[in-house]
């Protein structure tokens, strides 16, 4: 652009240059708005298609995804064509393929209106061939519209302004000089838009009939005193209305989402057609914000879906399951291993712990309690020993068996339990003051993987529980984790009582020779009652039986 000229402050369509670079910073900020909010929503849909295909197998969602990929390339197109001055070919191919992919965004969206009437109000019975007629009848429509557009464009008058970019040519300039082509353009942009809005309000006319009766129905049946019988009914139906109601308004407020986005670019077009005059600065303004921000409009909508929302749900209870409530930093000594063998005991190597049989009560070892040491580097050297983030989990024979086939099984000679427990604020207090004896460790030998069942045999399979630690596939990424999920996030789940508060800060250590010491002898229940503190947690035995019936296959999926 010529900024030395004075005379052109003005030459942009009646717009100063001020207005001028604001309208294209606005352009830039809300398209990159709309393209993080498609690749978020692309994103979404396909961990869910990958996660639970179930709940991802519905044509309205891979409508509105469709519609967000079209956003995508939209955006795209116009952050390149406001750094690429024109005018030139690449201007005329951009406001092409940006004027298609706005058409293709509002038909898709357009189609869950419509599938609504289909299902909700005609009840068609072969539903599964809607989605095979839908698909070639959007690409008929679109193709229609675009080849006219092409071919008014290619015949069109060239705009002689050097100095503007291909987004200000296309979108405020060349509307004076292929007014057909934008005529026919919003033609098939609000027919679509408004055959869809007619559908929802036939939906939602249904809708609200249905609700009226359901009401009804309701009220005669607490009328005739059978409202204790059919209370529960009662309430399945209340509770199916509402999801159906929220189903029905996104279906509703999705076809209206074009029509509000470009319902300014049609009153400049009007403005410019018919009274021959430029439209107002503010107006313009309006249709470059709006236009440019229909992907995260729809993301808006995308994320109040019931079943993508159930299912965020129950993916964020779980990382908070693995990475806090079972998030343990295990410290552990290696007296001979080599180095390769260091490195593959934290990713591939996984830890048994004596056995709890549930028949000994409170003489069991509670490994909730074995924390020695708040601080990694509060006993040992950083060159003897390394604190590694894992899960623990309790897990019968059967299970452990099957995940012997995927870890190594460390085979580990000696663990330490403190004669005290403390907990993590009183362990950094005692690491702090040199002059505090430490607390006195006693030894509990584990039991060999092959013997240690075969000695269980006589045992009820579901009275005896291993508790097992599982190093993550990456430390890195379960650190960031834990610290995201238990401190920033915290506020968005809500507490189970059934769950054991989780010892995020406790460290435990393992230790393992190449020739173990010889073991103490065991200690009687008096001491082993006396060494544990009776206000320690109640390890497996006060923690839910269904959490051991999860199968292997879930437990390390998310490792």
């Amino acid at each position: 652009m010529d900024q030395g000229n004075p005379e052109v402050e003005t030459d942009f369509l009646l717009y100063t240059r001020e207005q001028f670079l604001t309208l294209r910073r606005a352009t830039i900020a809300t398209s990159i708005i709309a393209l993080v909010a498609s690749l978020i929503v692309l994103c979404s849909f396909l961990y869910l298609w990958l996660m639970d295909r179930k709940r991802a197998n519905r044509i309205s969602l891979r409508c509105v995804v469709i519609a967000c990929a079209a956003n995508g390339v939209d955006s795209i197109m116009n952050l390149s064509m406001s750094f690429v001055e024109g005018p030139q070919s690449f201007c005329r191919a951009g406001g092409i393929i940006s004027n298609i992919s706005r058409l293709t965004s509002a038909s898709f969206l357009a189609i869950v209106g419509i599938n609504l009437v289909l299902i909700f109000v005609i009840n068609v019975k072969r539903r599964d061939l809607l989605e095979y007629f839908y698909y070639p009848s959007v690409i008929l429509y679109v193709l229609v519209c675009t080849v006219v557009s092409v071919y008014k464009a290619v015949t069109a008058e060239n705009v002689p302004q050097p100095h503007d970019t291909c987004w200000y040519l296309t979108y405020i300039i060349q509307r004076s000089y292929a007014i057909f082509s934008w005529m026919w353009y919003y033609g098939f942009l609000f027919f679509i838009n408004i055959l869809a809005g007619i559908s929802s309000a036939i939906a939602l006319y249904k809708l609200i009939h249905e609700q009226r009766a359901l009401r009804k129905n309701i009220d005669n049946t607490t009328y005739m005193g059978e409202a204790s019988t059919n209370q529960i009914g009662s309430r399945i139906q209340r509770r199916h209305s509402a999801i159906l109601s929220k189903v029905v308004t996104r279906c509703i407020i999705y076809p209206l989402i074009p029509l509000l986005v470009n319902i300014w670019g049609f009153g400049i077009q009007m403005m410019m057609t018919v009274s021959n005059s430029p439209p107002p600065f503010i107006l313009a303004m309006f249709d470059t914000v709006f236009a440019c921000l229909e992907g995260f409009f729809v993301l808006i909508v995308f994320f109040t879906d019931p079943a993508l929302t159930a299912f965020l749900d129950d993916r964020l209870q779980y990382w908070r399951k693995i990475y806090v409530e079972e998030y343990h930093l295990v410290e552990i000594r290696n007296d001979s291993s080599t180095e390769a063998e260091k490195k593959e005991e934290k990713t591939h190597t996984l830890y048994i712990m004596p056995p709890v049989d549930a028949l000994r009560g409170e003489n069991a070892a509670k490994w909730d309690s074995a924390v020695i040491h708040a601080n990694a580097t509060s006993r040992y050297s950083g060159t003897t020993h390394s604190s590694v983030p894992m899960r623990r989990i309790g897990i019968p024979p059967s299970s452990l068996a099957q995940l012997s086939s995927h870890y190594n099984v460390r085979q580990l000679s000696f663990c330490t339990l403190p004669t005290t427990t403390t907990s993590s604020s009183d362990a950094g207090k005692t690491t702090a003051n040199d002059d505090q004896p430490s607390p006195t460790i006693q030894q509990l030998p584990t039991v060999n993987f092959d013997t240690g069942i075969r000695s269980l045999s006589a045992h009820s399979q579901e009275n005896v529980i291993h508790v097992v630690f599982i190093p993550y596939k990456s430390a890195l990424w379960a650190r960031v984790c834990h610290h995201i999920l238990s401190r920033l996030a915290s506020g968005l789940f809500s507490p189970s009582s059934s769950r054991s508060a989780p010892r995020s800060s406790s460290t435990i250590e393992l230790r393992s020779y190449a020739n173990p010491p010889p073991l103490e002898p065991p200690l009687d229940s008096t001491s082993d009652n006396g060494n544990i503190d009776d206000n320690a947690p109640e390890g497996l035995q006060g923690e839910s039986k269904e959490r051991y019936r999860i199968s292997v296959s879930d437990q390390t999926c998310h490792l």
